[in-house]
């Protein structure tokens, strides 16, 4: 804990929900936050791995391990989100007479594309569209070179690996 932060104390303990409650909402928003800059931080690295990797195509081979370790740093905000939730829908919100996370329950992945939510879509298929974009560039020109064929096989574990932990992640939404 940081040392000049002051904490608010609950006089009780419908204060003390009351005061845990903003803080996980805070958490959750500072997570979607997180999220949202995840992403835009995987398609600036792809648009200039990729970009330079149209003149030199084992750059753009460099993307999906990248896009993969992303990846993960979304899925677990997610995940940690997705927690909270529970968390004060379960806890908190009976107590306090609020509602907001059990109305909200359910509809987050009500749109949906086929099977899977639009939530999930946009984040899932930038990762892996970019990553197979990347083999793609990387292949263009390949020359079989040991690196070339380390890189395409890491890329592809790394493709596997987006997608696996995209559908646990979708699973769990159920």
């Amino acid at each position: 804990m940081d040392k000049d932060v002051q904490y608010p104390i609950a006089k009780d303990s419908r204060e003390g929900m009351i005061l845990e409650y903003g803080v996980l909402r805070d958490e959750v928003l500072k997570r979607i936050e997180i999220r949202h800059q995840m992403v835009s931080i995987a398609l600036t690295i792809a648009g200039v791995l990729l970009g330079f990797g149209l003149t030199n195509p084992t750059v753009a081979l460099i993307y999906p391990l990248i896009a993969a370790s992303l990846a993960a740093g979304w899925a677990q905000n997610d995940i940690r989100i997705r927690q909270i939730g529970i968390y004060v829908r379960e806890k908190l919100e009976g107590e306090l007479g609020l509602g907001w996370e059990a109305h909200t329950f359910g509809k987050r992945y009500e749109t949906r594309v086929g099977i899977l939510p639009l939530v999930m879509l946009a984040p899932s298929g930038t990762f892996i569209f970019t990553q197979i974009i990347a083999i793609g560039i990387g292949v263009s020109q390949f020359t079989s070179t040991p690196v070339e064929w380390m890189l395409l096989f890491v890329d592809v574990v790394g493709v596997i690996f987006t997608f696996v932990l995209s559908n646990r992640v979708r699973r769990e939404l159920r």
